[in-house]
């Protein structure tokens, strides 16, 4: 009895009802040089799913399953998934050399980086590897499988990994234009409307805070005195306010669960222009599909939506808190 290992992935934008291109090998039989058949599979791609064609494809054909790892909410063109790295390690410190996906994509959707595993990582470690849906068994593959039907179905899948993005990308950059808010998370300050989540609403308490912080500034006092006033006063952080409303909220500004004000949070509360209506999105981008590093943009290329949200401060109020001391008198004359 051959002793083997599940691997199941699921993205974000796979759902949990999402019906992605595969091909199957009846399918394959009909590829020549000049056309590719295509199917549609009918198995969607959550992990329950996956689940359940793996165990009955185990237990029909006398495997012995011994471990399952599970990646969810991870893209197939990103490598450094945690099931996925800690099952390469897991088998060969146990040294069990099968790997059973339900199809090639749950590997992975990046032409090269899938390609470099299938023809020479786990050959040269001895790890078979069977997609089931597929039909694709390495142990038995011939050399049409390996150097003609596996390249062709990777290509294909990182063709759909192409296409989903090309499709996000639109769809986000029609929300933008249209004045519809697309982060994750709320600016603080506000909050999602209950009614649409491309809706920003104001927080009364956090606008609040947020009212207070330009009060102070156009009455003089650095971000340095604000944050002294606010963590004295035991006022949350944005971050710490935004975690009490939402357990799952995550920023990169912070790996501390323990946050206080920072001056850096009054400045960037003050160099937003949100607070005045105007939705500002777009300012950075990711640099391709398979690549998840974001980089800046220029200021021109900002999408820039007047009264898209409630203002909590004036347009004169944001002008005014962002002008130094020594300016104020000449802007006053103007």
């Amino acid at each position: 009895m051959v002793e083997c290992v599940t691997y199941l992935r699921v993205s974000k934008n796979d759902g949990l009802r999402e019906r992605d291109y595969t091909l199957n090998s009846k399918d394959m039989a009909n590829v020549n040089g000049n056309a590719v058949c295509s199917a549609i599979s009918s198995i969607t791609n959550s992990v329950e799913n996956q689940r359940k064609l793996l165990e009955r494809f185990i237990l029909k054909n006398d495997f012995k399953h011994i471990a399952e790892f599970v990646d969810e909410g991870y893209t197939g063109t990103n490598f450094n998934r945690p099931g996925f790295i800690k099952m390469l390690g897991w088998i060969e410190k146990n040294n069990v050399r099968c790997i059973m996906v339900k199809d090639l994509s749950r590997l992975g959707r990046d032409y090269i980086e899938t390609g470099r595993l299938l023809e020479y990582y786990f050959p040269m470690n001895n790890i078979r590897v069977i997609s089931v849906s597929d039909g694709y068994d390495s142990d038995k593959a011939d050399y049409h499988e390996r150097k003609i039907t596996v390249p062709l179905l990777n290509l294909l899948n990182d063709s759909y990994a192409r296409d989903i993005s090309c499709k996000v990308r639109y769809s986000q950059k029609v929300k933008r234009e249209s004045g519809k808010y697309i982060g994750a998370f709320a600016v603080y300050g506000y909050k999602k409307s209950d009614s649409d989540k491309n809706r920003l609403v104001i927080d009364d308490v956090a606008a609040k805070v947020v009212k207070r912080i330009f009060d102070m500034r156009i009455a003089g006092y650095s971000a340095e005195k604000i944050v002294r006033a606010f963590n004295e006063e035991k006022i949350l952080s944005p971050y710490m306010y935004k975690k009490a409303n939402n357990s799952n909220y995550k920023t990169s500004f912070t790996n501390s669960e323990v946050s206080v004000w920072k001056p850096y949070s009054v400045r960037r509360i003050l160099n937003n222009e949100i607070y005045t209506g105007v939705l500002q999105q777009g300012k950075t981008r990711k640099i391709n599909y398979k690549i998840g590093k974001r980089i800046n943009v220029t200021k021109e290329e900002w999408v820039c939506c007047e009264e898209a949200v409630p203002a909590i401060i004036s347009k004169e109020q944001f002008i005014y808190a962002n002008i130094s001391l020594s300016d104020r008198k000449a802007w006053i004359k103007k």
